[in-house]
């Protein structure tokens, strides 16, 4: 069983991925070649990854190309820390461009903006 949070993450991408695949052990992978979101190519564990076959997990992910991305609430033997997040409601952002729902979810004015040319 995956953590809240995580299961949280998969909810909202997993309908934007590709491919979702269950591997053993309950981890889930996602696949969406040509896209740079590392949600959307990454494998979630679940709270006690001692079932997961790690090594399975790493050549699935060699197949399709992609480094072995892992999302997970505990810390993992020989692996490199890439990147950390929170997930939960906070303070809503004001924010005057959020017309619609949909930037309620991602407020557009706390976005960076994308490197110049």
């Amino acid at each position: 069983m995956l953590p809240p949070a995580l299961a949280h993450l998969l909810a909202y991408h997993a309908p934007l991925s590709t491919l979702q695949r269950e591997q053993e052990g309950g981890a889930v992978s996602l696949l969406t070649p040509g896209v740079n979101v590392l949600a959307l190519n990454a494998t979630y564990l679940p709270c006690g990854p001692t079932g997961v076959d790690l090594p399975a997990v790493t050549e699935w992910h060699a197949r399709h190309d992609l480094p072995p991305l892992v999302a997970t609430t505990a810390p993992l033997p020989n692996a490199t820390l890439v990147a950390t997040l929170r997930v939960g409601a906070g303070p809503p952002h004001p924010c005057p461009q959020a017309a619609a729902s949909w930037w309620n979810r991602f407020p557009a004015c706390t976005w960076a903006p994308g490197p110049r040319r």
